[in-house]
């Protein structure tokens, strides 16, 4: 199993005694994922390679009120047994209260890591009017702030009108009237648009 451990557990009052703090890390990791350590004593012992005295003692304390507890809850006991009818088995108290926290931090975490990663993916795509540059409108070259889909627009609008008045009396089959209605739709800025060579 795995569990976050919050670092305010070494300026709570179980880290005065490192061993007790150690003991209930491993009392963490040995819980399932509602918090319950359902073992005996001597197979906590085993498990975490700690002697059996020693468990006890510990298990003592930590079932123990704390009036230093940060948690006014359970009177600051840090487990409780599962059952009244067994003396074995626990349940540790505030282990829900602290998975949800971690819970709505990953969320948190995931949610900015997912919005970063879409930045980086539409970072070339997205194309505002104060990020247009000569590599977006690649063989444009203005004098005039335009938009990218202005410029395009407007040589579209322009291609179009030739394709349907071939033989009209303008620059590239483009009529004056015609390129004055193209400057007109985009405020007056691609009339100085030329395409480069």
């Amino acid at each position: 199993m795995f569990v976050k451990i919050f670092t305010q557990i070494l300026d709570g009052s179980i880290a005065e005694d490192p061993a007790l703090r150690h003991f209930f890390m491993d009392m963490l990791l040995l819980a399932d994922a509602d918090g319950r350590v359902d073992m005996t004593p001597s197979a906590i012992s085993l498990r975490i390679r700690t002697p059996l005295k020693q468990v006890m003692k510990h298990l003592a304390t930590l079932s123990a009120p704390d009036v230093n507890s940060r948690s006014p809850e359970y009177k600051g006991c840090r487990i409780a047994l599962l059952d009244s009818h067994r003396n074995w088995g626990w349940v540790i108290c505030n282990y829900m209260r602290f998975r949800l926290i971690a819970s709505d931090e990953q969320r948190r975490e995931s949610t900015r890591d997912r919005v970063a990663s879409f930045r980086a993916r539409n970072a070339g795509v997205t194309i505002r009017k104060a990020d247009v540059t000569e590599p977006v409108l690649q063989n444009i070259k203005c004098n005039a702030d335009v938009t990218h889909r202005n410029a395009c627009n407007a040589k579209e609008k322009e291609k179009e009108k030739e394709k349907n008045n071939p033989t009209s009396g303008g620059v590239g089959g483009v009529t004056e009237s015609a390129a004055d209605e193209s400057e007109a739709e985009v405020g007056g800025s691609v009339g100085n648009c030329i395409a480069a060579t």
